[in-house]
Formats: structure tokens, C-alpha cells, sequence
């Protein structure tokens, strides 16, 4: 990723993703799975709390409070929210168009989909420790998230999170994650009761901060369909 601001205050900048996924116990490049190496790149231009977003942009919905992820690569990215478009880290991807804006305690985040018609929208305000969010979103399918809410903030030294979502024939769900520090290190854990799983989904991750953006993480959570999933390893950034 990259940017560059103008005389003026404006942001321009762009972003894309290289990466390898893996195959039973293989690794193999990303091409060999989708055609490509690369993702679909993002652009997008910000001045004055207004953002705009055109390419494979950040989806309101799924880029919101509302995300569960836990360990070092999100295992799955659990959310309330069922059938809702995303940003895609690998393969070609849909273009779309989104905005955010920020002011205050209030910050709101509209999306669209061009190619599958879809709009979504997530709006938050905060007040003191707090933090309560809805979304909604409009689609041509009757299994697509119709709405979410969503409550979460600091009690003491830990963090939790609140969320429910109608996803219309998909049925409801319930979740809630809780964030506390432990001998140094971030421990999360996550609870999902959806009707589109089988079972009732929950996990823990861990990370542990080693200094000059090192980051040590891991986790491990049931898939909500009778099997367990788990990742470690370090992350950095510089």
C-alpha cells in the first residue's frame, strides 16, 4: 500500500495484496488457485474525516464492530452477519464503492456492490467507554443479512462486544467477545449462536506484543460443524 497528500490536505492511495495460500500440506501460489497472484487493488481518496473507496473496497458490514476474529489470521472472521460482501484478499473481486465518514462520536460507513446490487450501511456513536452500532443491508437474496446490532465498550480492564443480526431465512445470531490482559499478552475469546451452524461456535486467541512490531499470536475455535480449527505464528509490521 501507498499514499500521498496533495498541497490541499486531500490523501490519495491505493493498496494490494500478494500472497500464498495452502493445500492439504501443501503450499502453493495463489495463481495455481485463482488465476493470480495479486488481489484486486483498492483506491481511494480522504479529506476532512470523508473517505471514498473504488476497487475492492472495505464493505460497511463486514469491515464493523461486528467481526469476532480471533488468532493470527482471523480463523474464519466469524461475525453475526450471514451472506454479506467483503473485501477479498485473494482472486479477482467484484468492483464496489464505499464511503466513510467520521465526525466526533459519530462515524457511519455506506457500501455498494456493483456487480451483485448489493448496498450495505453500519453507523456508530460512542459515549464515554461505549460504543453502539446498527447495519443494514439491502440485497436480492431472502438469506442475506437484513439488519444488526450491536453494544460493546470497556468495564475495568476488559473489552467486550455485544451483537446480534437478522439474516432473514438464515435465521438469527447471537455474539459476544470478550478482550482482557493477561501476564502481558491480549487473550480474546468469542461465542457465536447462529442458526446457520449446526453447533454453537466459540474460540480463544492469543497474542503477545515482542517488541519493535513483533507480534506473537494464535487461537483455536470449533468450525460450528463438528470440527476444530487452530493457527500460530508471528506477524510484523515496519
Amino acid at each position: 500500500s501507498g499514499s500521498a497528500t496533495t498541497d490541499g490536505g486531500v490523501e490519495f492511495g491505493a493498496k494490494i495484496r500478494v500472497r500464498q495460500t495452502s493445500s492439504g500440506d501443501e503450499m502453493v501460489d495463489v495463481a495455481t488457485a485463482y488465476g493470480q497472484d495479486f488481489n484486486s487493488a483498492q483506491f481511494w481518496a480522504s479529506a476532512g474525516g470523508l473517505t471514498l473507496q473504488v476497487g475492492n473496497v472495505d464493505y460497511a458490514i463486514d469491515s464493523s464492530d461486528l467481526s469476532m476474529a480471533i488468532g493470527l489470521t482471523g480463523l474464519g472472521f466469524e461475525t453475526v452477519a450471514y451472506n454479506i460482501p467483503a473485501y477479498q484478499s485473494n482472486g479477482f473481486t467484484p468492483n464496489g464503492v464505499a464511503v466513510k465518514y467520521a465526525m466526533g462520536p459519530f462515524a457511519a460507513h455506506v457500501s455498494y456492490d456493483t456487480v451483485n446490487e448489493t448496498t450495505d450501511l453500519f453507523a456508530t456513536y460512542a459515549f464515554g467507554d461505549y460504543t453502539a452500532g446498527f447495519g443494514y443491508m439491502d440485497s436480492n437474496s431472502d438469506l442475506d443479512t437484513e439488519y444488526a446490532l450491536y453494544f460493546g465498550g470497556s468495564v475495568g480492564t476488559v473489552d467486550f462486544g455485544l451483537s446480534y443480526a437478522d439474516n432473514g431465512d438464515a435465521g438469527d445470531a447471537l455474539g459476544a467477545t470478550a478482550t482482557l490482559a493477561l501476564a502481558g499478552a491480549k487473550v480474546k475469546f468469542m461465542v457465536l449462536d447462529a442458526d446457520y451452524y449446526t453447533d454453537t461456535v466459540y474460540g480463544v486467541g492469543v497474542s503477545y506484543g515482542l517488541g519493535g512490531g513483533v507480534t506473537l499470536a494464535g487461537g483455536v475455535k470449533n468450525t460450528g460443524a463438528g470440527s476444530t480449527v487452530g493457527d500460530f505464528g508471528v506477524s510484523f509490521t515496519f
